[in-house]
């Protein structure tokens, strides 16, 4: 005695051993529309017909497993893409920390050469220029520059400084 589709029952028997099973019930599940996977219980003592309560009973099952297989699908797809999400969050806190740094900058630029301005005003010079020292590379660099002519863009290397000194602290 079989109750469902005993064609497909047959198919499986070469798969799952269900020989000397004298009552079988399969019950198919599925993940929206697409049947994934079955329910298959079986009586090898008697053939016997399932009852309703059974069949409802096993059916809530494959309900639930169908339910339970979509949410760990679910599960996944939303692990996915909230891995995807937090990389996207990662890129765009490292844009907006660029753009702060950039920002920053460009106000460090702007105070900077107001400085070399107000210097260049207030005592009447001709130019005013602020080094940065690079320690690393025994060399001063421009950060701004005010006053006549075009402003030193270059690295100038010191040939009088060791890598602990500043030029700052040399005087002429």
């Amino acid at each position: 005695q079989y109750a469902g589709d005993t064609a497909i029952l047959d198919e499986l028997s070469s798969y799952i051993p269900i020989k000397d099973v004298q009552s079988a019930l399969m019950l198919p599940f599925s993940i929206g529309s697409t049947a994934v996977g079955f329910v298959l219980v079986g009586d090898s003592r008697q053939a016997r017909d399932f009852t309703s309560n059974e069949i409802q009973f096993i059916k809530a099952i494959a309900n639930q497993i169908s339910i339970t297989l979509e949410n760990s699908q679910l599960n996944i797809e939303l692990s996915a893409q909230q891995q995807q999400l937090q990389e996207k969050n990662r890129q765009l806190v490292a844009l907006m920390e660029a753009g702060t740094a950039m920002v920053g900058k460009q106000n460090l630029e702007f105070v900077l050469t107001t400085f070399t301005e107000t210097i260049t005003n207030l005592f009447a010079f001709k130019r005013c220029t602020i080094y940065e020292w690079l320690p690393e590379l025994n060399a001063v660099q421009p950060m701004a520059s005010y006053g006549f002519g075009e402003p030193d863009q270059r690295v100038v290397e010191g040939t009088n400084y060791n890598s602990n000194e500043s030029p700052l602290t040399k005087t002429a």
